[in-house]
């Protein structure tokens, strides 16, 4: 329209066969200028997701993971382990009557040039999925009756003891909607030091995630930011609120220095924010994952233009993970902090292109 204001405009239709129709999705961007070194800019856009056929199939069961869950009806009965969760099988099936998802997302953010070596870029965002295709919560499978007992293994001290659950059957459902809320920001500054000792880069970005709701269709309302889950589609590798990075790089001609910093923030010991904290006795973790970070250094130098020998030396600190004794695996460490699990470790390479 001007030179102060950009607007970016798309369409996509998609045809399925069978009940699923046409589906028909926009995608519409503007960025205004108002000043040559600061814009605001915007994005709204639809999508449209057909079920796959696994999830969409008449038949059909998968073995699909493990996950944690009370017992109501044995926790009733009087047989006190039963009222923590206890690990059960889950078994997945298709839903033939699944329909498809719907999204809808939208950004709005700036772009700020503070200094010809300075930027900074900021965007709030939020994505509400609508008909969300996911599986059932192991819970709701469990109040439903979906379940598979071992009575064999009833205690004869507890009368009308039905057994322990051995497996859960949860099936794909369409939840009412997810919405999930965050903010990204991204800042970068450079310094070029002059007489020939090349350029600093330094640069910090950081996701917040303010909330990840899930309402199911029978108005249950599931929060998992900041907690382990969600538990069924994650393993319990968690839903941190807050992942930084920061870096640093040292650019001289033949020779590159760098660094990087990657934090992961602290997550509550529950699989679901109003939930109890998870029972781990005798062991215990007070309720909380903690934090944790690591540190990697890189350097390369280019011996001429087509060889370059470099080096990388990962978790340079030697971090400890915290210990996580909920996560999916047993292992005691959250697939997230893998690399603090390894320990300090180093790599070295030369590459030659001929």
């Amino acid at each position: 329209m001007t030179k102060q204001v950009e607007i970016n405009t798309a369409l996509r239709m998609d045809k399925y066969s069978g009940s699923l129709g046409t589906s028909v999705t926009p995608k519409v961007g503007l960025k205004w200028t108002p000043a040559r070194n600061f814009a605001l800019r915007g994005t709204y856009a639809q999508g449209f997701r057909a079920p796959g056929a696994p999830e969409s199939s008449s038949g059909g069961v998968a073995l699909s993971a493990f996950s944690s869950a009370t017992d109501p009806a044995r926790c009733a009965a009087g047989v006190t382990g039963a009222c923590s969760p206890q690990s059960v099988a889950i078994l997945t099936s298709g839903n033939a009557g699944i329909k498809p998802e719907k999204s809808e997302s939208m950004t709005i953010g700036m772009v700020w040039d503070v200094t010809p070596q300075t930027s900074v870029m900021a965007d709030l965002w939020q994505i509400k999925r609508t008909n969300e295709i996911n599986q059932e919560t192991t819970s709701a499978a469990i109040a439903a009756g979906r379940v598979v007992r071992d009575p064999l293994a009833a205690l004869p001290s507890v009368p009308g003891d039905p057994g322990p659950i051995t497996a859960v059957l949860a099936g794909f459902v369409n939840s009412s909607s997810t919405t999930v809320r965050g903010l990204d920001v991204d800042a970068r500054h450079r310094i070029d030091l002059g007489g020939g000792n090349g350029r600093l880069t330094f640069n910090a970005t950081w996701t917040h995630l303010f909330s990840f709701k899930r309402v199911d269709p029978d108005g249950t309302v599931y929060e998992w930011a900041g907690t382990m889950g969600n538990h069924d589609v994650t393993n319990a590798i968690g839903t941190p609120k807050d992942r930084v990075s920061l870096g640093a790089t040292w650019d001289a001609g033949q020779l590159r220095l760098a660094a990087i910093a990657n934090f992961r923030g602290s997550m509550q010991d529950k699989f679901e924010k109003s939930e109890e904290c998870i029972d781990h006795s005798p062991l215990s973790t007070g309720c909380k994952i903690k934090s944790f970070y690591t540190v990697d250094v890189s350097a390369l130098w280019r011996l001429n233009k087509n060889t370059e020998v470099f080096g990388v030396v990962r978790n340079l600190l030697d971090k400890k993970p915290p210990l996580d004794l909920t996560t999916y695996g047993a292992v005691n460490y959250n697939p997230l902090d893998y690399m603090g699990a390894v320990g300090r470790y180093f790599s070295v390479g030369l590459r030659h292109r001929f």
